[in-house]
């Protein structure tokens, strides 16, 4: 249910800019966590992080040599270094997976990128 409103709530905003968001969610999938972690919110962040990075950062396609780097604080590849941000988006969501005991998974596509997030 958290996925799937991060995704309804940002569709708008990546159809307005030509993006496309398509989200394979599993049926039923729960994430257990720590109350004191604030686990909910905590996900909610890193899966708006990278659905906001999808949005503002990523152009048609993504170079082969910044691929392996995407997750890197503060790293900004070539193409989005003159654009707003610093770089750290990404690399926090991979910080909030890692938390959660999933892995983050970067392929290139033809154009533009497919995350997987696995718990």
């Amino acid at each position: 249910a958290l996925s799937e409103a991060v995704v309804d709530a940002y569709r708008p905003d990546a159809e307005q800019v030509g993006h496309i968001i398509d989200a394979t969610i599993c049926p039923g999938i729960k994430v257990l966590g720590d109350k004191v972690l604030r686990d909910k919110e905590l996900l909610t962040q890193g899966l708006a992080n990278l659905v906001e990075n999808a949005i503002r950062h990523t152009p048609p396609g993504v170079t082969e040599l910044d691929l392996p780097r995407l997750a890197d604080r503060f790293y900004r590849g070539e193409r989005s270094r003159t654009g707003s941000g610093n770089g750290i988006g990404l690399s926090l969501v991979a910080a909030i997976v890692e938390l959660h005991g999933a892995t983050m998974r970067v392929d290139r596509l033809s154009p533009g990128l497919c995350i997987t997030i696995s718990f």
